[in-house]
């Protein structure tokens, strides 16, 4: 069997791209090339350079000619070139890793789709985007034979929102990468200092949009500093759509010496800032996976976040659940645990053994197994 990846959407660089998708992406792709009994062929687009991961003997890589890396540029390569590269090379199966798959392409077609935002949660995108991914998808997810979904929560808005036939869609988790784990204390408090971070911080990371409710959250750092917390709160990731709420929402507050806006953090020192954080919170109202929330718990960092779409499968019995948007909710929660070393420390071991239940491998199998009925091979 010959199956093409469209790893259109995954980037190598140090910047704000290769994050998300693009760590799903590599993290899959690396452990369905590692497999044996399949044929692959690997198309990146023109910024990736050299790969982080082996590339077998058999794999062909397709590097694009088009500047891909550009968003409008890999839309229209995934309906034009995509059809024709799959023909070329006699593809028996194309797996897509991001919502939209090439309608035309010959042979079966898998499709990723990691959430429904634009459509649960339109206020996360800019108009044209929501247009585009709420007609395009639709019609990929029609063409597709297995559909795989990061969450129960994902598969049922897809069922939901798209009348899609629950039997083709199948489930499959994200995992952490490897380097996600609890440091050396020495290697954390000097990485603490070298950043000038607080002894005490509480720690975001993701994009910060409205639809993560980083505006909620620092409202809700507001009451706790009210009530006698003096540590601070980290926002680690790049601005996204409606960064500005979340300005507005620390100027309000009075916060500006308070929180620290650490920019974009690379994949490499992701692990150290969870590490260095007193707790963890990610309150986002929508996620079709939120891995952030699973990362901060392999590292041992108790963790605050939503009762809402896939967050509960994610933290399961390990994390504290609050209501998306209820920033008093949000401050009792944070207060709770701040408070109590013995609470942090009971959700340290609870996060650990719950990490521990989410594997690339077996996500990798899943995907195998999925090509394998898609090109009726099973």
């Amino acid at each position: 069997m010959r199956v093409g990846l469209n790893a259109q959407v995954m980037y190598t660089g140090s910047g704000f791209r290769n994050a998300g998708v693009s760590r799903y992406t590599r993290a899959i792709t690396e452990r369905l090339l590692a497999g044996e009994g399949m044929e692959f062929v690997l198309y990146v687009n023109d910024s990736v350079g050299e790969l982080p991961f082996p590339v077998p003997a058999g794999t062909r890589l397709r590097r694009a000619r088009l500047p891909t890396s550009r968003t409008p540029v890999r839309v229209l390569w995934e309906q034009t070139a995509l059809p024709w590269w799959a023909l070329r090379d006699r593809l028996d199966v194309t797996h897509s890793f991001l919502n939209v798959g090439p309608l035309a392409a010959p042979g079966a077609q898998v499709l990723t789709i990691h959430d429904l935002s634009y459509i649960v949660e339109p206020r996360a995108h800019p108009w044209r985007r929501r247009v585009y991914l709420n007609a395009m998808s639709r019609l990929a997810a029609r063409r597709a034979r297995v559909i795989l979904a990061d969450s129960k929560a994902t598969r049922d808005d897809i069922v939901r929102h798209f009348g899609t036939d629950p039997a083709k869609i199948w489930v499959v988790y994200a995992a952490t990468d490897q380097s996600m784990r609890p440091l050396d204390p020495d290697a954390v408090a000097a990485f603490r200092e070298q950043k000038g971070l607080p002894e005490e911080f509480i720690l975001y990371l993701g994009t910060l949009e409205p639809r993560k409710n980083v505006d909620v959250l620092a409202r809700a750092f507001g009451r706790l500093r009210r009530s006698g917390y003096d540590g601070g709160l980290v926002l680690a990731g790049g601005p996204g759509w409606g960064y500005g709420a979340i300005e507005r929402a620390v100027a309000d507050e009075g916060l500006d010496d308070a929180v620290h806006f650490a920019g974009f953090v690379p994949g490499e020192e992701q692990a150290l800032w969870y590490n260095s954080a007193q707790v963890f919170v990610y309150p986002s109202a929508y996620e079709g996976f939120g891995l952030p929330v699973l990362e901060a718990m392999a590292c041992g960092t108790p963790v605050v976040t939503s009762n809402a779409s896939s967050l509960p499968e994610v933290a399961g019995d390990a994390g504290v659940l609050t209501t998306p948007g209820d920033g008093a909710e949000l401050a009792d929660a944070l207060k709770g645990l701040v408070g109590s070393a013995e609470r942090r420390a009971d959700l340290r071991e609870l996060g650990l053994a719950q990490a521990k239940k989410f594997s690339w491998d077996v996500a990798a199998e899943r995907c195998r197994d999925a090509y394998r009925l898609a090109a009726g091979h099973s």
